[in-house]
């Protein structure tokens, strides 16, 4: 009986707590967990404050209460971890147009030179150019993004049929350009319940029925963008999203979603976690090329519910982009030079010819076309000549290595 009392008597609130120069400072109290976590985030992204907390409180009437910490973040330090360009990605499109700078070939350039940076930041090149967060804090990050620009310029400037410096100039606009859409959007958003699982169809009817034709995309993502704020993780994004993909039932909606799995993708370490660490890269290999053949066996299907959404889809014609994402991964590591069985349980050369039957499509055409058999031929051509060098035929090899022979 008492403790039926203390119950009722109980109220249960969470402080959403701001940094200011060291001193922390009470922002509000709400009763949601959610919503209370939610806004101490969007503080964050938004600059608002140097670190967050939301302390949980239960407060009883008799004036005893117990508190518990469910978040602490903090703000990247500006003059912390500094990054570079994370490579130098091969056919550069010529982007002309913020339309051409947000295609999937547009992000996927993106997300390569940036990987590093979007991996800490732990989001995607969609969320980069459509939330207004991210897109300020890579603005204020100027040399990391100069530097980008200056390396797409230098390297597609004939292509462009520019010089350098008038290329630099171009890309500098067009940059400029989508983030000061971000900013305008950021705005717009605002007039937008906040996309959930539950509201997307009725919000892409009124999107569809209230917006132009050529602002419905970018307005989408950006309210897309604005939900994935409050995720951590970009596994948890990927699981949300393919979630909320269920739920699309316009082009707009879909399209948009399916496109933002596919950044997700491309991230080796949600790949893995999706995945679920297979032990080899043999079996790493056999498994992108079940999900992309759609023979994902049912006994996976269950263990990895997230691959099987991805096999779904696929299989389904509805997912194009993450199609893409995942041959390119596949040719990546059949391209890798580290053994496809680090053990040595088996040899290689009968990985490979394994390899050679797995990589097939009933059709008996390759996964992943040309670029996955020429990577396989470039591995048993590369274990060939290690082959010889070993017995000492080391002209021999050379001239292998070299296409003679």
């Amino acid at each position: 009986m008492l403790n039926a009392k203390i119950c009722e008597t109980r109220t249960i609130t969470y402080e959403i707590m701001v940094q200011h120069d060291g001193r922390w400072l009470i922002d509000c109290l709400l009763e949601q967990k959610l919503e209370a976590v939610a806004r101490a985030r969007a503080l964050l992204a938004r600059g608002a404050a140097e670190a967050v907390k939301v302390v949980k409180r239960r407060s009883r009437a008799d004036g005893q209460s117990v508190t518990t910490e469910v978040l602490h973040e903090t703000l990247a330090d500006p003059k912390g971890p500094r990054f570079a360009l994370s490579g130098t990605p091969e056919n550069l499109p010529v982007c002309k147009t913020l339309s051409d700078l947000e295609s999937a070939a547009g992000r996927r350039t993106i997300g390569r030179l940036l990987r590093d940076y979007l991996q800490h930041c732990q989001i995607t090149p969609t969320e980069l150019m459509f939330c207004w967060p991210h897109a300020r804090r890579l603005r204020d990050d100027c040399s990391l993004l100069q530097a980008a620009i200056h390396h797409v310029a230098s390297r597609q400037a004939d292509k462009a049929g520019q010089s350098a410096g008038a290329r630099v100039k171009a890309l500098d606009a067009l940059v400029d350009q989508a983030i000061k859409r971000a900013h305008s959007l950021d705005s717009e958003r605002r007039k937008w319940p906040r996309l959930e699982a539950g509201t997307l169809r009725d919000l892409e009817e009124t999107v569809r029925l209230g917006v132009p034709g050529e602002a419905k995309r970018p307005l989408f993502l950006a309210l897309l963008s604005d939900r994935l704020l409050l995720l951590a993780g970009l596994e948890h994004k990927l699981e949300f999203l393919l979630r909320l993909l269920d739920g699309a039932a316009g082009p707009a909606g879909e399209g948009g979603i399916e496109s933002v799995i596919a950044d997700c993708l491309a991230f080796p370490d949600v790949l893995q976690a999706v995945a679920g660490a297979p032990g080899t890269r043999f079996a790493r290999l056999c498994l992108l090329a079940d999900v992309l053949a759609g023979r994902l066996s049912p006994a996976r299907r269950q263990e990895l519910p997230a691959l099987a959404a991805l096999t779904a889809l696929i299989k389904d014609g509805r997912g194009e982009a993450c199609r893409r994402t995942l041959e390119e991964r596949l040719a990546a590591d059949l391209a890798g030079k580290a053994p496809l069985d680090a053990s040595g349980a088996q040899p290689e050369k009968r990985l490979i010819e394994l390899l050679g039957r797995r990589l097939r499509q009933s059709d008996g055409s390759w996964i992943g076309g040309e670029a996955t058999r020429r990577a396989l031929e470039a591995r048993g051509r590369r274990l060939r000549e290690q082959s010889l060098r070993d017995l000492g035929l080391q002209s021999t090899a050379d001239s292998l290595a070299s296409g003679d022979c």
